[in-house]
């Protein structure tokens, strides 16, 4: 058995330093293999058995890959993203809250729905997830590797792509020879089922060592017709694409690399109205929308019904709700603000508060409150730290606190309201823009450790 990752390398050397001293108590090891062949259909969780059962089914088992050519069975074609690229797309993947890896598999899903190899808008990519934290696996020698056939739908967006890695990741202690067993795969074309498609993605620049040969190992040679490894290096990103020239012609091989490349350098992400959404391992997912869209859903519904009610006795519809943070959201983009800018609210608690809120989330912002009371030097550096596009002002602010936002532009809410023409129609669920990963607040940390810092949740 071949060994080469760390983990099992140290087993190894273990129970050789054991074995040489004169022990004769080595425990025993067992190799992923065994352990596989080991685990059939009673031994598997009946919910993730269900899982992958419902999951994959009705996905097509492969992609539309039977124009190859003659020549050698395998093809390597590369292509590497600079400094600055990297940059680019690490910044879009935090922005939308999803990791490198979902970026590069959901890029590489667009790029194969884009090239016409996909039987429809679902299909699957094999992705490899560790089993090294499962304790019976502990003493298990081989790379303790599964490979989940992640379904996908690239068309609804990246952060769908993120959800559905980690919900596959959820149930990966099933081997995949048993998850075929559960989605009863009826192929026979002697490819893998729902495994047309490859990736792995490799940290080098997250502490993972590279060792002399790896990218060898970790490339495809006929492991799948398309199997991409994704390097990311201290000041790179480099792609390898192998490809089964039997099945992948070379034009369609080319024309593949070119728009995952392109969709990795620049990630446009189609609107995102709804997804299934949970934790990591929380089992309970559920379709979520965004917060916009659930008030104007409630607007629409019931328009008179009270929104937001203070202690004071003051009340808001929902209709006047809806109405008057539409009004607010267009103020905002007519300062050419661009999705995703922060926008600050001085405002206490209330019906100008919410308003505001709900008026930044429309047009794609990330709102940041500020409480009216706080000293005029701690709005300054909270400015200077996150450099707000717009201030929204509700109420009566000290004039020191006002001078501290600079040449920030400032909407008084309570003249823009007094003044701005009306809209009388609520806007439609189709108007809307949000996106579920767009920010939905800018907060401050208390600053225990040293000066306080912004954080962005979406």
């Amino acid at each position: 058995h071949a060994a080469v990752d760390d983990p099992s390398l140290r087993i190894l050397e273990s129970d050789l330093l054991a074995a040489l001293g004169g022990s004769d108590q080595i425990p025993e090891v067992q190799t992923q293999l065994a352990w596989a062949s080991d685990v059939d259909s009673a031994g598997v969780d009946r919910a993730s058995w269900k899982w992958w059962s419902e999951r994959l089914e009705g996905v097509p088992e492969g992609l539309e890959i039977f124009d190859g050519g003659g020549g050698v069975n395998s093809r390597r074609i590369r292509c590497r993203l600079d400094a600055s690229e990297k940059a680019r797309l690490e910044s879009r993947a935090k922005a939308a809250g999803v990791s490198r890896a979902a970026v590069a598999v959901h890029t590489l899903g667009q790029a194969i729905l884009a090239s016409g190899l996909a039987n429809g808008p679902r299909f699957s990519i094999g992705v490899p997830a560790s089993l090294r934290d499962s304790h019976d696996l502990e003493r298990t020698v081989g790379m303790i590797l599964t490979t989940l056939p992640v379904v996908i739908e690239p068309e609804r967006g990246v952060l769908h792509t993120g959800n559905a890695i980690r919900s596959a990741w959820r149930h990966r202690r099933v081997p995949y020879q048993t998850i075929l067993e559960a989605a009863k795969s009826e192929r026979a074309t002697g490819r893998s089922p729902w495994l047309d498609v490859m990736i792995g993605v490799i940290e080098h620049d997250r502490g993972l060592p590279l060792v002399g040969g790896a990218r060898e190992l970790f490339s495809g040679g006929g492991a799948a017709p398309i199997f991409a490894t994704v390097f990311f290096e201290s000041e790179s990103v480099e792609i390898d694409l192998d490809l089964n020239v039997m099945l992948i012609s070379e034009d369609a091989g080319d024309r593949l690399l070119s728009m995952w490349a392109e969709r990795l350098r620049w990630l446009e992400d189609a609107p995102l109205m709804e997804s299934m959404i949970s934790g990591p391992e929380d089992e309970k997912t559920e379709t979520i929308r965004s917060l916009s869209q659930m008030v104007l859903a409630s607007a629409v519904r019931d328009p008179k019904v009270i929104a937001v009610e203070t202690d004071e006795g003051e009340e808001c519809t929902y209709e006047e709700l809806v109405l008057d943070a539409n009004r607010i959201a267009t103020a905002i983009r007519s300062f050419n603000v661009s999705p995703g800018a922060t926008s600050a609210i001085l405002a206490s608690p209330g019906i100008g508060y919410s308003k505001a809120l709900l008026g930044v989330t429309l047009a794609r912002g990330g709102p940041m409150p500020i409480t009216p009371d706080l000293p005029p030097a701690r709005v300054r550096q909270m400015f200077d730290a996150v450099d707000p596009a717009v201030a929204i002002i509700v109420g009566a602010v000290d004039p020191d606190v006002r001078h501290a936002l600079g040449d920030v532009p400032v909407i008084d809410l309570v003249e823009f309201l007094g003044t701005a023409a009306p809209v009388r129609e609520l806007p439609s669920d189709e108007e809307l823009e949000t996106r579920l990963e767009d920010p939905c607040f800018v907060l401050f940390t208390s600053g225990s450790t040293g000066e306080p810092k912004a954080v962005r949740g979406s």
